[in-house]
């Protein structure tokens, strides 16, 4: 993957206030704590499947906490 954070985090505060953002290249993941779950809906119905950076973006949310989105 040749993402880089700042791109991530660009991408996604497109979608509102990010309250944590966690970037983990070896693991390919990040996450991220939006303030508002109606934000992290829009992020996870947008970006799921988007190409960025020579990958496919695979959004979710985490289970323990309903709000987070992962990608």
């Amino acid at each position: 993957m040749s993402t880089s954070k700042e791109d991530l985090e660009k991408e996604f505060s497109k979608f509102g206030k990010i309250e944590d953002f966690k970037f983990i290249r070896d693991k390919n993941t990040t996450y991220i704590d939006y303030a508002r779950l109606e934000d992290a809906s829009k992020a996870l119905k947008t970006v799921n499947g988007k190409y960025k950076g020579g990958s496919v973006l695979r959004v979710d949310y985490l289970r323990s906490h309903s709000k987070r989105v992962s990608y």
